[in-house]
């Protein structure tokens, strides 16, 4: 009897071309590191606020049967952030680096003395009546 049932079922999916497929699931990740001389926070698709010091990484995996794109936000403590969409592929390790940008201060003197500043408490620097100076 159960030789007859096993034949009737291979029967039945040879005569109806049943067909299974099975999408695989793949792990996914993404890697961030930290590569500023600040500490920052990190929120990987709004979830909780991590803390990553300098020269340190944090990863997030998936199991993914497609790419999904990844919201990052990370920022410092100075009320600086940054928001940007990340495409995490299936199966692989997407990286992203964090690094210092260059500001710029300006002094602009729009008296007509002169005057004196010093920036991270390095020499004086004077600057006349009227000009102005840039610093990196």
């Amino acid at each position: 009897m159960k030789i007859k049932f096993t034949l009737l079922v291979v029967v039945m999916l040879i005569a109806f071309g049943c067909e299974i497929t099975v999408t695989p699931s793949m792990l996914s990740t993404l890697k961030v590191t930290n590569e500023t001389s600040t500490i920052i926070w990190i929120e990987i698709d709004n979830g909780s606020s991590t803390t990553l010091y300098p020269n340190n990484s944090i990863e997030q995996t998936w199991e993914l049967t497609n790419s999904i794109v990844v919201t990052l936000e990370y920022g410092d403590d100075y009320g600086n952030s940054v928001n940007t969409s990340l495409s995490v592929q299936k199966g692989q390790t997407t990286i992203h680096n964090i690094y210092e940008t260059v500001g710029y201060l300006q002094i602009d003197n729009q008296s007509s003395a002169q005057i004196w500043y010093e920036i991270d408490n390095n020499q004086q620097e004077f600057l006349n009546g009227y000009e102005l100076d840039t610093w990196s």
